[in-house]
């Protein structure tokens, strides 16, 4: 099982479920990315980048490599530990960010350290499962 969480600069529920279903994420503020991911590695010494393939999504999407650029823009950190299979994936968009965490108990603390580090960088963190803002 995974559990999901959005954030952005707004609370405007409706904007921030756009943006994540691939819709006009323009409706939202931009975030300041690399600020963002600072913040996320110093809440979460572990998380490790992930190396998108661009020629690969390229050549799937029919589509030049900047091209595949723009159409996937989130850089993507992770987090895993082996013991327990928890994980934690982070995807910073240019306007909203996704966490998805799984796995074991060791998930849930990793979680709350990312969710905190969004919250103090100034984001609304909303709670799809609930429907609300944390």
């Amino acid at each position: 099982m995974s559990i999901d969480y959005y954030a952005a600069a707004t609370r405007e529920e409706a904007a921030l479920l756009s943006a994540v279903g691939g819709d006009d994420a323009h409706a939202l503020p931009a975030l300041a990315v690399p600020d963002l991911l600072g913040r996320l590695s110093d809440a979460l010494p572990s998380l490790v980048p992930f190396k998108k393939d661009y020629t690969a999504l390229a050549e799937m999407a029919g589509c030049s490599e900047d091209e595949a650029r723009s159409r996937f823009p989130g850089t993507e950190r992770n987090w895993e530990k082996e013991e327990d299979r928890g994980y934690v994936q982070v995807v910073v968009y240019p306007t909203h960010v996704v966490v998805h965490m799984g796995g074991g108990e060791s998930s849930v603390q990793a979680t709350q350290d990312v969710l905190e580090a969004l919250g103090g960088a100034g984001l609304a963190v909303y709670d799809p499962q609930q429907e609300s803002w944390l």
